[in-house]
């Protein structure tokens, strides 16, 4: 399963709450982080 969250600088409070509920979720789950100009953009990766 793969799950994008892009967001913006005003949205990062939920974002960062997502990525936390998503981790809680699925621990051994890979994340990367990108930076796109204003947006923002977080890669989660879970193998079953």
């Amino acid at each position: 399963m793969k799950v994008k969250i892009t967001y913006t600088p005003g949205h990062e409070r939920a974002a960062q709450a997502t990525l936390d509920a998503l981790r809680t979720m699925y621990p051994a789950a890979r994340i990367k982080q990108r930076q796109n100009g204003d947006v923002s953009i977080i890669y989660l990766t879970v193998k079953e």
